[in-house]
């Protein structure tokens, strides 16, 4: 028989008002960058080292509230092995990455959201969970200067950015 299945958009948004896959899909579908894109220092504002030890230094902690608000909202302790069940949709280092790059003012929620694949209802949930963590450390996020619209205005940024930061041969 002819299937017809309802799909969500995809993070193209490649779903039609039927809330369906098209039958082609568009030729110039927007470039998105890479999750790994995301951390660059044109972003953040910071080397990969300062976020890797930023991300170091609020794991620990970050994982103790998640424990802890689970335990709240079971009413008891667990049942299964810790790790067990569903998976978060952000992992720790992309919660603070997400963090940093909203508190640079970079772009809406809902744009961050799209850059990470997530909702925004997952992403103001991260957030709300690491500004308060960076607040006890003293730790600000300077705003950035750049703002952004869609994901392709940040995969352009960044595709001008890697332009900038190459090394031209002298020949």
């Amino acid at each position: 028989g002819d299937w017809n299945y309802t799909l969500h958009p995809d993070r193209h948004g490649t779903v039609n008002a039927h809330g369906t896959a098209p039958t082609t899909w568009p030729a110039a579908a927007p470039r998105w960058p890479e999750a790994a894109a995301l951390r660059s220092p044109e972003l953040t504002g910071m080397s990969g080292a300062e976020l890797d030890h930023l991300v170091d230094e609020l794991a620990p902690e970050m994982a103790e509230l998640r424990e802890r608000q689970r335990l709240r909202q079971r009413g008891s302790e667990r049942c299964r092995a810790l790790g067990a069940g569903a998976k978060d949709k952000l992992i720790t280092a992309d919660r603070v990455l997400a963090t940093v790059l909203y508190l640079r003012k970079l772009g809406t929620r809902d744009l961050l959201a799209q850059l990470f694949g997530v909702t925004g209802s997952t992403l103001t949930r991260a957030i709300h969970q690491v500004q308060p963590l960076l607040a006890e450390r003293d730790r600000t996020i300077p705003p950035s200067t750049a703002r952004f619209r869609t994901p392709a205005d940040v995969a352009a940024f960044l595709a001008t950015a890697n332009d900038r930061t190459k090394i031209k041969p002298a020949c």
